[in-house]
């Protein structure tokens, strides 16, 4: 974890950089919003369950997507484990489908979470567990 000199290093201000096995022509853009401004974008709630960002303690947004913290933990927990997705989610290897964080389609990613007709890739999944601090030394 590091943070480029002349920038502010308190916890509130610290920047992870995070493995997510990128690829040459990959692009990573990170945004930071208050809930005021999510409110009135496009992802007003998760993606995934449809919990409202005023409901929330933390939301990750991605390019066509949003997944809130609790999703994010239910999710992650279950893929470490090896245990059931929560109710409505399902691991699927159709390749009609991608990724709505990083786009990457099935066979450029081990299999998409699905719930509520949107998805999310386990690199993506584990890349927002880190951001929301869900796993330790996060």
């Amino acid at each position: 974890m590091g943070c480029p000199d002349g920038i502010d290093a308190s916890p509130e201000r610290r920047v992870h950089w995070l493995d997510a096995h990128l690829g040459i022509g990959d692009e990573v853009t990170v945004r930071i919003v208050d809930a005021l401004e999510m409110v009135a974008s496009d992802h007003g709630e998760c993606s995934y369950c449809g919990a409202g960002v005023d409901g929330v303690v933390s939301v990750v947004v991605g390019r066509r997507v949003a997944i809130c913290g609790s999703c994010v933990t239910q999710f992650d927990a279950a893929l470490a484990s090896g245990a059931a997705l929560p109710a409505g989610a399902s691991l699927q290897d159709d390749p009609s489908r991608g990724c709505g964080f990083c786009g990457k389609f099935f066979g450029d990613v081990a299999g998409l979470i699905v719930r509520n007709g949107v998805a999310i890739c386990p690199e993506c999944m584990r890349t927002c567990a880190d951001i929301i601090g869900v796993r330790p030394g996060a």
